[in-house]
């Protein structure tokens, strides 16, 4: 189903207004691979580590194929055991279900079972957050989304909403983003999924 033009736009502007970034694909091979790039770009760590991308709540073989980019441009690919990662995550790439143009808001619904953890962590504790989302759930406001999160609420799914980057003000009242989580989000607005 096609969102009417004015979700799209107003999205990004949302997005924006929230610190964060967009990007938009025609399909999920283009986004896994602009993801792999947005890693690659990111400021290095300690000299000789690598880079390291987390995405754990993807399918098997989408996680082959970030595997594959990830390795082409020596960065380390992750899709379990985040919490035992050591070095660190500086990407983390995850699935979002509906964005509200409204505040540009992504929801975020976990699967239930054993990688809900690494699910919830890779939007979390990686220096930047990467969300792939389709054009198809872009919603209006929180009020038009509320009958697409009935049944995921019946099923007792954990939801995450996410506006923007990490942020709080409780330092002195000085806006400070990713103090508590990534200081960057990316939104890949993809066509086809």
């Amino acid at each position: 189903m096609t969102q009417p033009p004015q979700y799209m736009e107003s999205f990004v502007e949302s997005l924006h207004a929230a610190s964060a970034e967009a990007h938009q694909v025609q399909d999920l091979s283009l986004a896994l691979a602009l993801a792999v790039d947005l890693c690659a770009a990111l400021e290095k760590p300690v000299a000789g580590e690598a880079r390291t991308l987390a995405a754990p709540g993807l399918a098997p073989e989408h996680q082959a194929q970030l595997a594959e980019l990830c390795g082409e441009k020596e960065i380390t690919f992750i899709s379990s055991g985040l919490r035992e990662n050591k070095q660190g995550i500086d990407l983390g790439v995850s699935l979002a279900l509906y964005g509200i143009a409204e505040t540009g808001t992504l929801v975020v619904a976990e699967e239930m079972g054993a990688t809900t953890e690494d699910t919830r962590l890779a939007s979390m504790i990686a220096e930047k957050h990467v969300a792939l989302l389709p054009v198809s759930g872009l919603r209006g406001d929180a009020l038009s989304l509320a009958p697409d999160l009935e049944p995921l609420l019946a099923e007792g799914r954990p939801l995450t909403f996410i506006t923007g980057p990490s942020r709080t003000a409780d330092i002195e009242r000085v806006l400070t983003l990713g103090a508590h989580g990534p200081a960057e989000l990316a939104v890949i607005l993809v066509e086809e999924i």
